[in-house]
């Protein structure tokens, strides 16, 4: 679902977004925020903030705890 998130398609990305979110939600953060670490990944990087951003205030503590680690 993170893949599809990430796709150029913006109809992909948009229902990814949902699911991701309504679905997994804090869960999915891990796998978002490995992407986030990436600098070679200008455009999924954008991407993942937006799937990040749809999760809402359950991506907060997740984000939190990756950054410690």
């Amino acid at each position: 679902m993170v893949a599809q998130a990430l796709s150029s398609e913006y109809s992909e990305r948009s229902a990814a977004n949902v699911l991701l979110a309504s679905e997994h939600g804090e869960f999915a953060v891990p796998a978002l925020a490995e992407i986030l670490a990436d600098p070679n990944l200008d455009t999924e990087i954008d991407y993942a903030m937006i799937s990040l951003f749809h999760i809402g205030h359950a991506s907060v503590l997740p984000l939190i705890e990756c950054t410690k680690s």
